[in-house]
């Protein structure tokens, strides 16, 4: 069957029947007749499409627009809700977004605590706090709520049932709604909401946008308390763990400092008192006594570890080139400047900034440095811009920074900003206890590094040592037994004669005839060391005739701890 040219041409609109042509007219023959009009002409060629299905025009309620409303506000609420881990934060949050969705004036929310319930937070409709006080609300209403774990509202609240409520009547309430807080399908809260006025009426949906907001709000606080309780159990995780470290290295070490006395355990207890703090700390000691391992072990144990450790001796910075050092510079802004520079500040950002010989800071500096401290804010030389740092500063010298003070060299201002902390770090003659176990530990580390098979120390050597004064502290000692073991060859022990090329003024100890009968100490030094501490506090006590507060004296320990080291040695006076 040949296709018809009504069909290629496409369907043409239904005419009224009056107006319809005869069957029997060919549609192609119509549409060639120049005497067509155009509109004829286009409907002709036009394919046919029905007309629209009518549908009746939808009514505007402004209720059905306010559920479309709050479902979007909802879903901007929730993830508001879901980024905030504070809980202070959170319950803030949860109340400022409820009270206005649902046209309350106040709002709270309370948490049970065994059989009763607690008032974590209130909030008003001008974001402002509630006293947590339970009669500033309803028990009743919340108690039914949370017993009948589900929402309860109340929209006649003037009635007799309720007139007897003190809190309703203080408060002239017209209307409450109560909304269980679930942890699965147990309530452990309520989502209370009040109104003296009658515009918080819930209606069908209402009830399930507020169903909606308090899972959300669940969630988010059960989230809120796992966190929590993550973070208090890391907090007692890291406690427990310093203290068992501690235990373990008998509480003589911390970080990479080592030391048993009375003087080094003052300072460790101080350590572990400000490394987690943002606090300045002023380092006092003589040249050698560890200044910038101390600053290390404050950062490396503290909470900007994961930061840059920048250490900087003022003492060895020109004095015109210290405001580049520190803040950097931009390319041109002085000859030398041929790029751009980050400066000590920039570098340590996040970290802790350690300015050792702080002594020698330029008085010129020093308002500078003050202004950063302060404020955080820094420009590199020759730049307007304003960039901002946030460092932990550890500043060290040898020299006594008050005086300077009094004499004018040295800013006030600027020390009392450095001086968040003042700690002292003794000199090595002032805790001669802790010289064995130093001599023990470079010893060895010494050994490990030159792969030398150096068999021990003489008992002269160590004796030696023990009796040296140590005007250059640790780092003396440390250079002299690595300067040492240098010398000794494969096989041997470590002797006087090794030590004195070193140290051409340290004198021959004499080893008494009862000491250790092998002059050559044993493989492991550690017990060496412990037979000569034995040996040194015995004869310390046979020159006092066993009085322990001149031994003590002498030993430079104190009374307690020459007690504590008898016990170790089981050392008794003869006759008892």
């Amino acid at each position: 069957m040949s296709e018809h040219p009504h069909e290629k041409l496409g369907r043409a609109r239904p005419e009224p029947a009056a107006q319809a042509e005869p069957a029997s007219e060919d549609p192609f023959e119509r549409l060639v007749d120049p005497g067509v009009s155009s509109d004829e002409r286009e409907n002709l060629t036009t394919p046919y499409l029905p007309p629209p299905i009518a549908r009746p025009p939808m009514e505007s309620s402004p209720q059905l627009k306010r559920h479309i409303d709050a479902y979007q506000k909802l879903l901007g609420v929730s993830r508001q809700l879901s980024s905030i881990l504070n809980h202070g934060e959170l319950l803030d949050a949860i109340l400022d977004a409820v009270i206005p969705l649902f046209n309350a004036q106040r709002g709270m929310i309370l948490l049970r605590e065994g059989e009763s319930l607690r008032v974590a937070r209130g909030r008003d409709l001008e974001q402002e706090h509630l006293p947590a006080d339970i009669g500033q609300i309803s028990h009743t209403l919340a108690g039914q709520c949370l017993s009948e774990n589900r929402i309860v509202e109340f929209d006649q609240l003037s009635t007799p049932e309720y007139k007897d409520i003190q809190s309703i009547r203080v408060n002239q309430l017209f209307s409450a709604v109560c909304c269980p807080l679930r942890r699965q399908k147990d309530p452990f809260g309520v989502l209370y909401l009040d109104s003296s006025n009658s515009s918080m009426t819930p209606a069908a949906l209402d009830r399930e946008i507020l169903e909606a907001f308090a899972a959300q709000a669940a969630i988010s606080l059960i989230n809120s308390e796992l966190i929590r309780d993550i973070e208090d159990r890391r907090v007692i995780l890291a406690r427990e763990n310093e203290e068992l470290r501690t235990a373990v290295q008998g509480g003589w070490q911390f970080a990479s400092l080592i030391g048993r006395s009375e003087e080094m355990q003052t300072l460790f207890e101080k350590m572990r008192l400000v490394k987690d703090l943002d606090l300045s700390v002023v380092l006092i000691g003589e040249s050698g006594t560890g200044k910038e391992l101390v600053a290390q072990a404050l950062h490396s144990e503290g909470g900007r570890s994961k930061s840059p450790f920048v250490p900087v001796n003022c003492g060895a910075i020109p004095g015109e080139l210290f405001e580049s050092e520190f803040f950097g510079h931009i390319m041109g802004a002085f000859t030398q400047a041929v790029k751009d520079r980050p400066g000590l500040v920039e570098q340590a950002d996040g970290g802790t900034l350690f300015l050792d010989e702080i002594g020698d800071l330029p008085r010129e500096f020093q308002p500078k440095l003050l202004r950063f401290l302060e404020s955080g804010e820094f420009r590199r030389v020759g730049e307007n811009r304003t960039r901002h740092s946030s460092v932990r500063v550890v500043s060290a010298t040898h020299r006594d920074l008050r005086k300077m003070v009094s004499e004018g060299t040295f800013r006030q201002d600027l020390y009392y900003r450095l001086n968040g902390m003042h700690i002292d770090l003794p000199p090595l003659r002032d805790r001669r206890e802790d010289i064995p176990l130093l001599i023990d530990h470079f010893f060895t580390k010494t050994k490990e590094r030159f792969k030398r098979d150096i068999q021990g120390m003489t008992n002269r050597a160590l004796k030696s040592l023990m009796d040296y004064q140590w005007p250059g502290n640790v780092r003396q000692l440390r250079h002299v037994i690595e300067g040492a073991c240098a010398l000794v060859r494969e096989g041997e022990s470590l002797d006087v004669a090794h030590l004195q090329l070193h140290l051409p003024d340290l004198k021959t100890a004499s080893v008494p005839a009862n000491g250790v009968a092998d002059e050559s100490m044993p493989k492991k030094l550690h017990d060496a060391v412990t037979a000569a501490e034995r040996q040194c506090i015995r004869q310390s006590l046979e020159r006092n005739d066993w009085v322990i507060t001149k031994a003590a004296g002498e030993l430079g320990i104190s009374r307690q701890h020459l007690h504590n080291r008898l016990r170790l040695h089981g050392l008794v006076r003869p006759g008892r």
